[in-house]
């Protein structure tokens, strides 16, 4: 490593062989010496010694799971499933990946675990703030702005989040805004992402979308909606090993919000009997010689 303490505005050149090569002028570990009034000192190893290159910190980590919302005409689908995953490690079969912010408002959010139950913990305080100044619960506007600039203001250090807000607009229409972890959003009729998004979106694109219809619907029917969204996770469940256990589906109308639950490939052997042959006996097939363990 090659540490620089300038002195001065004067400037020196340095020339190394490659990225990990060592200094053509210095060969010896821990030299110092002074150029132009510049000071700097070469803590290298020689040319004939490998250096050594070690992964930096990486305070990041990818817990899996899969997040999908469709807008309807007078309703919003939001859909998770609750499975929490480190590598090839399955941490929880039961963590929910929504929470409802509003009456009318769902945010769902997939990445890393602990930065999205702190991001959920913040809004719903800043919500708390919002009621209690203003006495009235925030539009789906005023949430889809709050939810931007608390992700753009951590953007030098920012939440592995990536967030879906789905509720009813002041129309009473479905809505649903889709983020990345610094805050850019877009409204859209519908959204998937997670570990599982690339497998859902082609089929929303087919079925939502209208690059096969001559005019494009949102959802008309909860019913139809709801067994689409089974469909589609069933199917991601199928390929991504981060997304199975359980289907949670957040049903958000102009009543309330209501939770339903599903099952999903969950990677259990169910029903199955296992059996263990233990030899306390000679075989029968050698009389002379016993199986049994000397012990026992």
């Amino acid at each position: 490593f090659v540490f620089f303490f300038f002195n001065d505005t004067a400037t020196t050149e340095i020339y190394t062989r490659s990225i990990v090569g060592s200094v053509r002028c210095v060969q010896e570990t821990g030299y110092q010496r002074r150029v132009h009034g510049i000071s700097f000192m070469i803590t290298m190893k020689a040319e004939s010694s490998p250096t050594e290159i070690k992964g930096g910190f990486n305070p990041y980590m990818d817990n899996g799971g899969t997040v999908v919302a469709i807008a309807g005409v007078n309703f919003c689908l939001v859909a998770g499933d609750t499975r929490c995953s480190q590598g090839y490690t399955l941490l929880s079969r039961s963590t929910s990946k929504i929470t409802q912010l509003t009456k009318t408002a769902s945010i769902a959010s997939s990445g890393m675990r602990s930065d999205i139950s702190k991001f959920h913990k913040t809004l719903l305080v800043r919500i708390k703030d919002y009621e209690f100044k203003l006495h009235k619960e925030p539009s789906l506007d005023a949430l889809a702005h709050l939810i931007s600039k608390e992700l753009y203001q951590r953007r030098f250090f920012p939440y592995y989040s990536f967030n879906l807000l789905a509720g009813l607009d002041s129309k009473g229409v479905g809505c649903v805004y889709g983020y990345d972890a610094i805050g850019s959003f877009d409204k859209l009729m519908y959204g998937a992402l997670g570990s599982g998004g690339q497998l859902a979106v082609p089929v929303l694109d087919n079925q939502l979308h209208g690059h096969n219809h001559v005019i494009e619907k949102p959802c008309e029917s909860l019913e139809q909606g709801k067994n689409f969204l089974k469909d589609i996770m069933n199917s991601v469940a199928e390929r991504d090993i981060y997304t199975g256990d359980q289907l949670e589906i957040a049903i958000v109308t102009k009543e309330g919000t209501i939770e339903e639950y599903h099952p999903l490939r969950a990677d259990q052997y169910r029903n199955c009997i296992y059996f263990c042959l233990l030899y306390t006996s000679p075989s029968p097939r050698d009389l002379s010689t016993s199986r049994m363990p000397s012990s026992a």
